[in-house]
């Protein structure tokens, strides 16, 4: 009998043999700090829920009774029969948390970035504007990227100078329209660095191009009160800056948006696909997020305790001698190179209580294999020094394993 996925097999066994087939880590509770999964409880390092806000007892409440009035789904697309009241709440709660006229929401944080995106590559029939990006953007952004009929470039990471360069060969277009659209994540997702803001508008304003900063790891984390990186570097209120985000890390529920000018805005409603033609936000969600803006109001003592963390993790880390760059996100990589030697680790610190999954390629480039630390601002100091010295010893296992191998 022939084997119609022999290929597909072939392809499974070769990530197998490079250590770079990935296995879902089933859980037996929600994200929190604790991670249940097969009967263990692990401290939990992998998470994106920053604030631990998906499970404050407000948020779930608030979900609740959302679902009860509004029902667990919007039933359409906001321009059929989906539009409900709490979007637009939530919409202008979002607007007054990036100073910006006004936001949209879109289900997830990947459909707002495809959507916005494309609607600026192409902001009218016949108009076609290239597309840069950072080259250490998430995947959602190349793949909007990608679609641009204009044609598209990375820039390497951080460097606007590289950037001016790239603007300074590109083709006008018509004056009317933004000659690029230039993309960058505001906290960077693996390496937790933050893009530099003002040198990247001042390019922008130089080449009559548009900034997009995504902020999906920035919302909630950085920033005065935690409301993101263009507030971090003071930048908020750029007539060429629009932000992006994502209610599904800080915030703790599902969903994504696009916040700036109130045209663009306007445009988006008639022009992006991922809106368009995509079931609104479910009501529990967007219920969900909007108490946790308001928790993010009301006890800015969470946020606080997020950068302190933040804080107390690096020094830690650095005394038994990681190295850690600098930085002030809750996103704190240890890169360790190999994909064997990270499984390693990760291994080793499940077995001493803590939860890291390793990241491997394509996530990452080849040879920068990494865990990539997260805390979280219910994250006890003791938790934080288990996890250093737990990670240690587990470094220094795997090192003196590779010494003997090599011998």
């Amino acid at each position: 009998m022939n084997d119609d996925w022999r290929a597909v097999r072939a392809e499974l066994q070769r990530l197998e043999t490079e250590n770079l087939l990935r296995r879902q880590v089933a859980a037996d509770g929600p994200s929190g700090k604790i991670f249940e999964s097969g009967g263990r409880a692990l401290i939990n390092w992998s998470s994106n829920n920053y604030l631990d806000l998906a499970c404050h007892p407000r948020v779930v409440a608030a979900a609740g009774q959302a679902a009860r009035r509004w029902g667990a789904g919007a039933g359409g697309s906001r321009l059929i029969t989906g539009a409900l009241a709490i979007h637009r709440e939530l919409e202008e709660r979002l607007a007054a948390l990036k100073s910006a006229e006004a936001a949209l929401v879109f289900s997830s944080g990947y459909m707002a970035n495809l959507g916005l995106i494309r609607v600026l590559s192409s902001p009218a029939p016949a108009v076609n504007v290239p597309v840069y990006f950072d080259r250490l953007s998430h995947a959602c952004i190349v793949d909007a990227a990608m679609t641009a009929k204009a044609g598209w470039r990375s820039f390497p990471h951080n460097d606007p100078h590289a950037l001016d360069r790239l603007l300074s060969r590109a083709v006008a277009t018509r004056a009317e329209y933004f000659s690029a659209v230039v993309v960058t994540e505001g906290v960077f997702s693996m390496d937790g660095d933050l893009a530099p803001l003002p040198a990247l508008l001042e390019v922008c304003d130089r080449h009559n191009a548009v900034l997009v900063v995504d902020d999906a790891h920035a919302t909630g984390t950085i920033g005065p009160e935690g409301r993101g990186s263009a507030a971090y570097w003071q930048v908020t209120g750029h007539p060429r800056l629009v932000q992006m985000g994502t209610l599904s890390k800080a915030l703790g529920s599902m969903g994504g948006f696009v916040a700036g000018p109130r045209v663009l805005i306007r445009l988006l409603e008639n022009r992006a696909r991922t809106f368009i033609f995509d079931t609104a936000l479910a009501p529990p969600c967007a219920a969900a997020a909007l108490e946790s803006l308001r928790l993010l109001d009301e006890a800015p003592d969470r946020w606080k305790r997020l950068v302190a963390n933040a804080g107390l993790l690096r020094d830690a880390l650095r005394r038994r001698g990681a190295a850690v760059t600098s930085g002030v996100s809750p996103i704190v990589p240890v890169v360790l190179g190999a994909a064997d030697r990270t499984l390693a680790v990760d291994a080793a610190l499940r077995a001493a209580g803590h939860l890291a999954v390793a990241i491997r390629p394509p996530t990452v480039r080849p040879g920068s294999s990494r865990l990539r630390l997260t805390v979280m601002a219910t994250h006890a100091e003791e938790d934080i020094e288990s996890l250093a010295e737990a990670l240690h010893a587990a470094i220094t296992r795997a090192d003196q394993s590779e010494k003997g191998h090599n011998l």
